[in-house]
């Protein structure tokens, strides 16, 4: 079977119990040190069914909502998905949110829903759009119920892939995928199209982007066999200076003038400063899967992504200190256990309301044989922040998804996914 097209399957199986006042719900902090003023509060219930079995690809949010795309039901045999996208208005756990539902299937039927992003007026959703086997790239533009339908202009630049990654920089849009071979990076600026591919040279078979992210001059373009910038229209190539020449970069925190960013497998990560490339940093041994996601929160690092040993696949979270030397802090045991038997497949810190921290976006019971997980979504803060509008309560949960490359095994994108290629019906 030829795989092309963005697989993130989930497997969230996840129990909450109730009693008197409410949901209950997990808060964990085991930390000590650097890290024991934080606490990680379980959101999995917040997003209901909807990705039960499925995965969570990413977020992406504005001043009143937070967007949560994925799939919300995956078969690996035959290709077969939905589409999900849910609504959070709110960070407070026990609020369900809002399941769109008619707006992905209508635009996106079967496929994978994987960018979500704001440019201050409107929401640009990428994917995959799938219909009796054949897919391409899914793009519309939504601002409230005026939806524009994107992609028979740019979606047909992605055929037998998708959209995995869009992103936004203040005056314009660059949506990265893969079309049946190769990655494709595409600019569009207020109506205009321009393509990228070109610019980023050969590239290895089955390549594609997953990843993208500005620092007001330029562009990082990361994913599977890619990894570059794009500045001024003009792409140069670092893949060949990096640790991650037969791998790939799915995930990268501008701070201080460089570049962190991450990758695998083996999960590793690297410092940029200008042309300037430093040597590639090995986490701890149980670390040994995929970096998906970097961010910065209270001026502490995080990374987080996906273990592999025996077998299974566990979900991996740790603090770093890049000086003196780089140092490693496991907090993957403080992960809800929604996401047990998956990944953390994409992070952000995040201000959405009173609440300021990272969102962690992910699955959990990962089975290698139906292709099923379930999504898991968890907020870590300072200690105490959420529970004060609701107290805390103890939660019973599984949780979210772990990563399966296309064409290998592999991460997630923003939030770290991969793309696959359906089979064709008939």
């Amino acid at each position: 079977m030829q795989r092309n097209r963005l697989v993130v399957i989930s497997l969230i199986i996840v129990l909450i119990v109730s009693a008197g006042f409410g949901v209950f719900y997990e808060i964990r902090n085991n930390s000590s040190g650097t890290y024991s003023s934080y606490s990680i509060v379980n959101l999995t219930g917040d997003i209901g069914q909807s990705y039960d079995p499925g995965s969570i690809q990413a977020f992406g949010l504005n001043n009143t909502s937070i967007l949560i795309s994925g799939v919300g039901y995956s078969n690996k045999s035959t290709g077969f998905s939905d589409a999900s996208l849910m609504q959070l208005d709110t960070l407070q756990p026990g609020r369900i949110g809002t399941e769109l539902s008619a707006v992905t299937k209508e635009y996106f039927n079967n496929g994978t829903l994987s960018g979500t992003a704001w440019n201050g007026t409107s929401w640009l959703l990428t994917g995959e759009a799938a219909w009796d086997g054949e897919s391409q790239g899914g793009v519309i533009a939504m601002n409230g119920s005026t939806i524009d339908n994107l992609t028979s202009s740019i979606g047909r630049y992605f055929i037998d892939g998708g959209a995995w990654i869009d992103a936004w920089n203040g005056s314009g849009w660059l949506i990265g995928g893969n079309s049946s071979s190769t990655a494709v990076l595409i600019g569009y600026y207020h109506g205009t199209i321009i393509n990228y591919t070109p610019e980023l040279g050969p590239q290895p078979n089955h390549s594609w982007i997953q990843f993208l992210a500005n620092n007001t001059t330029s562009w990082l373009v990361g994913g599977h066999g890619i990894f570059g910038f794009l500045t001024a229209g003009r792409y140069t190539n670092m893949l060949n200076k990096t640790a991650f020449l037969s791998s790939g970069v799915y995930a990268a925190q501008f701070t201080g003038g460089r570049w962190i960013i991450g990758g695998g497998p083996p999960a590793l990560v690297q410092i940029i400063s200008g042309n300037n490339v430093e040597s590639a940093i090995s986490p701890p041994a149980f670390f040994n899967g995929r970096v998906n996601a970097i961010c910065i929160y209270n001026n502490n690092y995080f990374v987080g992504g996906e273990a592999k040993h025996s077998g299974s696949i566990f979900p991996a979270l740790y603090g770093v200190t890049f000086s003196p030397s780089a140092s490693f802090e496991n907090l993957s045991s403080n992960l809800p256990s929604s996401f047990k038997g998956g990944q953390v497949q994409f992070m952000s810190t995040v201000t959405f309301g009173n609440y300021s921290g990272i969102l962690i976006a992910g699955q959990g019971n990962y089975n290698p044989v139906t292709g099923f997980s379930t999504g898991a979504l968890a907020f870590l803060n300072e200690k105490n922040s959420v529970s004060t509008a609701v107290g805390y309560y103890q939660t019973t949960a599984l949780v979210r998804k772990p990563f399966l490359s296309p064409f290998i095994s592999m991460n997630a994108i923003p939030g770290g996914s991969l793309p696959y290629k359906r089979l064709k019906s008939g």
